[in-house]
């Protein structure tokens, strides 16, 4: 745990310090701050960073494999933070960049992506069931 809380604030210190320099200096930041929050247990935190991530492993050549996993660890955690609209919208990211990236006959696309799709997408559906009956 201390490990992590020193990473985390080298992390910080590091992002402020390279916000200028553009997105290569700011996808290593990112991704140690990621990678704190995750053993922090800090997980909003840990979903902005990954956001963040995601956006600039989009300035990369598409297609990045890290973009793929970048979106299924958001939705993963988003699911954890009972937001699966949120989820779901990060699962269908992951999909799209991981079919381009390990192709559709990979373990971790049809395994890990379809089953997560599916949940948040069920998810999703007794979400709105619920606010439906609520009106």
């Amino acid at each position: 745990m201390k490990r992590a809380a020193i990473l985390l604030a080298m992390a910080s210190s590091m992002q402020r310090a390279l916000v200028p320099f553009g997105d290569a200096e700011l996808v290593l930041s990112d991704s140690l701050l990621s990678e704190a929050y995750v053993r922090l247990e800090m997980w909003k935190e840990c979903v902005e960073a990954g956001s963040r991530l995601a956006q600039a492993f989009k300035a990369c050549p598409f297609p990045y494999p890290n973009l793929g996993v970048q979106h299924l660890m958001n939705g993963r955690i988003s699911l954890l933070l009972n937001d699966p609209v949120e989820a779901q919208r990060s699962f269908l990211e992951a999909e799209t960049a991981l079919r381009l990236t390990h192709g559709p006959n990979h373990l971790i696309f049809n395994t890990h992506v379809r089953q997560l799709l599916e949940r948040s997408g069920m998810e999703v559906e007794a979400l709105k069931q619920m606010k439906q009956r609520k009106k």
